[in-house]
């Protein structure tokens, strides 16, 4: 064998080395953070939902379940995208808060909640109402700015 081969071998296998280890091994030694978030509603569960209704640009849509199969009450009466509004509903009982901020002089402003895109209005069998407020994305385009229950934050 060349001593060039040799030098090339040599330097895959401890190439290939320093990823096994590294990377592949790294990953049992260096856990994920564990996640700080908090659910948005406390002891939520969708199977408790009655009724939801929904505001954006000016339109309000009214959703209540009955006989376990949810049907629009407003604008019109007519039944729902069962599952759309169920993956709306699930999707509000598992919501979380990654972080949470205070206003700062700018107000609401800036979050865009003094007017927001989007108001969801959601009653539980127990009588309990919620509310969320969504407004702007955030910098990354990935999380909204939320207001939970007209909080003050």
């Amino acid at each position: 064998m060349k001593k060039s081969t040799l030098i090339l071998v040599a330097l895959a296998l401890a190439l290939g080395a320093f990823v096994y280890f590294g990377d592949v091994k790294g990953k049992l030694i260096h856990k994920a953070p564990e996640s700080t978030s908090q659910p948005a509603f406390s002891s939520v569960k969708a199977a408790d939902v009655s009724a939801l209704t929904l505001e954006r640009a000016g339109q309000k849509i009214q959703f209540e379940k009955n006989g376990g199969a949810w049907v629009i009450t407003e604008p019109v009466q007519t039944r729902a995208d069962q599952s759309a509004v169920n993956n709306l509903v699930n999707d509000l009982a598992a919501a979380r808060i990654t972080r949470t901020l205070k206003a700062t002089s700018g107000g609401l402003a800036e979050y865009g909640l003094d007017a927001p895109a989007v108001r969801l209005r959601f009653n539980l069998k127990s009588g309990k109402e919620h509310k969320l407020e969504l407004g702007s994305k955030d910098f990354s385009g990935g999380s909204v700015y939320a207001q939970v229950d007209g909080g003050t934050q």
